[in-house]
C-alpha cells in the first residue's frame, strides 16, 4: 500500500532523521533509509531532505550491501528532483565516495555505484568541471579493472562509464580505446597521461653547499 500524505509528513522530520542516520545499529539505520527512500520519490519531500544527502552518503562507509544500495537509490532520486545548479554541487561532493564502491564484494553495489558515477559526471555544469576532474581521473584505473569483471553487467557499466570519463576529460585517444573496449590501448593511454614523479632538484643542494 502506498504511503499516505499523513505518513509522509510524519516521516519528513529532518532533525529526527539526522539522528537515525548516525546510529550504530544497522537494522535501525536501514529502517531510517527506507523511510528516506519513500520521501525521495516525491519532489516535495525530496527537496526537504536534500540537506541530509552528505550524512546519507556517509552511511556507505558501513560496507553493508543493503545500507549502501538504499543510500545510492535515495541520492539518485533526490538528484532527479534538483535544479541543475544544486545537482551539480552535490555531484562534485559525492563523486569521491563512489570510487571505493567500485571494488565492493557485491556486484550490485559495484554496478550501481559505477552507473551513478557516470550520472554524476553528466550532472556537473561547466564551471564546476575543474573541481570534478580529480575524481574522474581517480576513477580511470578502477574502471579499467572493472571492465574485466566476472559479472557482465558490471563490466559493461565500467566500459560505458570509462567512455564518459574520456569525454569529460576530452581525451580523444582514451575515448576511442574505451569505445572499442581495447583494454591494452586504454592501459597505454593511462600510463602516458600519468604524471611521472619529479626527481629532487640537485642544483638546490649544490647551491646550498656552494653558499656555505
Amino acid at each position: 500500500m502506498p504511503p499516505t500524505e499523513g505518513t509522509l509528513k510524519d516521516l519528513c522530520k529532518p532533525a529526527a532523521l539526522q539522528n537515525i542516520l548516525k546510529t550504530e545499529s544497522l537494522p535501525i539505520l536501514w529502517l531510517g533509509l527506507r523511510g528516506l527512500l519513500l520521501l525521495s520519490e516525491r519532489r516535495e519531500t525530496a527537496r526537504e531532505i536534500r540537506a541530509l544527502l552528505p550524512t546519507i552518503m556517509e552511511t556507505t562507509s558501513t560496507g553493508n550491501t543493503d545500507i549502501i544500495l538504499e543510500a545510492l537509490r535515495i541520492f539518485k532520486n533526490v538528484m532527479r528532483h534538483m535544479g541543475m545548479r544544486e545537482a551539480s554541487s552535490s555531484a562534485v561532493t559525492v563523486a569521491e565516495k563512489m570510487l571505493p564502491l567500485f571494488n565492493h564484494v557485491s556486484s550490485e553495489v559495484r554496478e550501481s555505484s559505477i552507473r551513478l558515477f557516470r550520472d554524476l559526471m553528466e550532472a556537473v555544469v561547466w564551471w564546476q568541471k575543474g573541481s570534478m576532474k580529480k575524481n574522474v581521473r581517480g576513477g580511470l584505473l578502477p574502471l579499467l579493472l572493472r571492465m574485466s569483471d566476472e559479472i557482465p553487467s558490471v563490466a559493461q557499466a565500467a566500459g560505458e562509464t570509462l567512455v564518459t570519463c574520456a569525454k569529460f576529460l576530452r581525451w580523444k585517444r582514451l575515448k576511442r580505446a574505451a569505445q572499442e573496449q581495447n583494454t591494452l590501448s586504454i592501459r597505454d593511454c593511462l600510463v602516458r597521461t600519468t604524471p611521472e614523479p619529479q626527481p629532487p632538484c640537485l642544483w638546490e643542494g649544490d647551491a646550498g653547499r656552494r653558499g656555505g
